[in-house]
């Protein structure tokens, strides 16, 4: 469940984008650090971007399959409107989450005792709460200009991630970054 949130995180800001996009991990963007690049619709390991490295492809179709693969068979997740399946499939029964109001929900409920995540556009940050809160407390994560920062703060030292190339002004990530 912890590379779902990566997925849909990389999938809702930067796949599509023009430029190559590396992800460090921590407040150094050094190339030690680099995590990801994502290029052209692929998630690669590190720095690397050959066709042996790709993670995971990313189609325009909101699929996402596993490695440098295009086939049905290597779907992980289809993503359908405001909808995330499990697979290939859009079946109900393969039905994981559901969007709604900015908020993330466990298969089809808007129920707030289903709620898993709240996302909230402030100025300049956008944060992810725990479930059906928006409480300083409850806030896991900030994003500010091109960088991720564990709980409501924006301090160097809780930086837990810099983009580099490709940082959006808005986005909408479907759920929580979890991946550190």
């Amino acid at each position: 469940m912890k590379h779902l949130f990566y997925f849909i995180f990389l999938l809702t800001i930067f796949v599509f984008s023009n430029a190559q996009i590396k992800v460090y991990k921590g407040n150094n963007s050094s190339i030690f650090n680099q995590i990801y690049t994502i290029q052209d619709g692929k998630i690669y390991q590190g720095n690397a971007t050959s066709h042996f490295d790709c993670l995971y492809t990313i189609a325009e179709n909101g699929r996402i399959y596993k490695g440098n693969s295009t086939s049905s068979f290597d779907c992980l997740y289809t993503f359908d409107g405001s909808r995330i399946y499990q697979g290939h499939s859009t079946s109900i029964f393969n039905l994981l989450y559901t969007f709604n109001d900015n908020k993330l929900y466990k298969g089809n409920s808007k129920s707030f005792t289903d709620c898993i995540y709240t996302i909230i556009t402030e100025e300049d940050n956008i944060k992810i709460y725990r479930g059906d809160s928006q409480s300083a407390f409850d806030c896991l994560y900030t994003f500010n200009n091109d960088r991720l920062y564990r709980g409501d703060t924006t301090t160097l030292v809780n930086c837990v991630a810099i983009f580099k190339n490709g940082a959006p002004e808005s986005f909408m990530p479907y759920l929580l970054l979890d991946l550190f």
